[in-house]
């Protein structure tokens, strides 16, 4: 039985540039980096003597705040575009207004709208996310996977975690919030699978 410890990357350069996230390839502020640290602490303790692996998005924010991680738990990440945020296609890179110029008309269901041009949709990224997780945790023998993601891809793994990703239903009316450098703690036993901490950033102002 495995435990999937989720983690938000810490506060990159869109989040106070205004730009869009999704696939914009911007680094970690100072204090994103300070973030990652302080999360590495933690999952040091979270983890202490267990077996662990570290899977990352390939995009630079998640790569460094993996980095960071890496310095505490002594264990390379290994990084798949898998794993990486909604792709905004040729917003990438954008800043807000620029993109909201070129948005597409929302359609229903919005479960199938593609916001730009060369985007996927919200049940595109949660089937690519299913399908990439469906193919690799099994692969992993070690009981404690760290995941270093994006907000929307991580309500993906949720979803994919419960099984939810097999209905268009649940995908469409299940949500939850995931801030910067927080971190979420999925568990399963014999019986369940549960969330045993969810968006947990007390290790921040620790």
């Amino acid at each position: 039985m495995k435990t999937i410890l989720l983690i938000r990357h810490g506060e990159a350069l869109h989040h106070i540039q205004n730009m869009t996230g999704g696939w914009s390839d911007v680094p970690l502020t100072d204090k994103g980096v300070e973030q990652a640290r302080k999360v590495g602490r933690k999952l040091q303790e979270l983890v202490e003597g267990e077996s662990v692996a570290i899977l990352s998005s390939d995009l630079i924010r998640a790569k460094q705040t993996a980095q960071e991680i890496e310095r505490f738990l002594k264990v390379p990440p290994r990084y798949y575009a898998e794993l990486r945020e909604l792709n905004n296609g040729v917003a990438k890179g954008l800043s807000r207004e620029q993109a909201k110029r070129i948005e597409n008309p929302m359609t229903d269901p919005v479960l199938d709208w593609v916001p730009y041009q060369d985007a996927e949709s919200w049940w595109d990224m949660v089937c690519r996310i299913a399908s990439f997780l469906d193919q690799e945790v099994e692969k992993f023998s070690e009981k404690r996977l760290v995941v270093v993601s994006h907000g929307n891809a991580m309500v993906a793994i949720a979803l994919w975690w419960f099984g939810l990703h097999r209905s268009r239903e649940a995908a469409e009316k299940f949500m939850l919030y995931f801030d910067p450098a927080s971190i979420t703690v999925l568990k399963e036993n014999e019986y369940e699978r549960y969330i045993e901490k969810s968006n947990d950033t007390s290790h921040l102002t620790a």
